[in-house]
């Protein structure tokens, strides 16, 4: 990607995850509980459950990539941030 034609790229894969899932994803990788709001009829959409992030810019340009396990993906991610705090 650092030779890319485009300046920037969307990052995905395969996997899809809604919010509630990725948030006890992070919180079994970092040994913490997740405290949920109160049932809220505004908060969410139901129309739209999950969402995807468009990653065809990537692949017209650059083909089939080897793609990285998404909970490794956030384990690593997570090691990095704290890297930096």
């Amino acid at each position: 990607m650092f030779f890319g034609k485009q300046n920037v790229y969307n990052v995905g894969g395969v996997n899809k995850v809604n919010i509630l899932n990725l948030a006890k994803i992070i919180a079994k990788i970092l040994k913490v509980k997740i405290t949920l709001p109160k049932k809220n009829k505004n908060i969410g959409s139901p129309n739209h459950p999950s969402l995807t992030v468009d990653t065809n810019a990537y692949y017209k340009e650059f083909k089939k990539i080897k793609l990285t396990p998404f909970k490794y993906g956030i384990k690593k991610t997570i090691e990095w941030n704290k890297k930096y705090e």
